[in-house]
């Protein structure tokens, strides 16, 4: 009897966490005029949004040895470099209150040096 009620307890518990966490979700960047680099954004926040979102960005085929700056609506996220081969990274944490969730914008955008010309763009979840 002692097993069956601890089992249906953390059969319980399993639901509720799976019900309140959102998980890490990973949105394909989308091409703008004419570039024809590829890459992902995966956008994580911690469950009831307690703590931070994190945001890591992979590209391929852009231009090497290039900086490009990450926006989202107004808000600058920060730039990276790129390889020798175009490709490039950025992993940022969002501490709570540094930029709200609501904050973000409908998409992260992928912007040459000083917001000149947007090459990539990811539709938020």
């Amino acid at each position: 009897m002692k097993k069956i009620i601890i089992l249906s307890i953390i059969l319980i518990l399993g639901i509720s966490l799976m019900a309140f966490a959102k998980g890490a979700e990973k949105i394909k960047f989308v091409a703008k005029g004419g570039c024809e680099a590829t890459g992902f954004v995966i956008f994580n926040t911690t469950p009831n949004g307690a703590t931070e979102t994190t945001i890591q960005i992979q590209i391929r085929g852009l231009d090497p040895k290039m900086i490009y700056d990450v926006y989202s609506g107004s808000n600058f996220l920060g730039s990276f470099e790129t390889n020798k081969k175009g490709n490039g990274k950025l992993h940022r944490n969002l501490p709570l209150g540094e930029i709200d969730e609501e904050d973000l914008g409908l998409y992260i955008n992928i912007w040459t040096e000083g917001k000149g010309v947007r090459l990539l763009r990811a539709l938020l979840p």
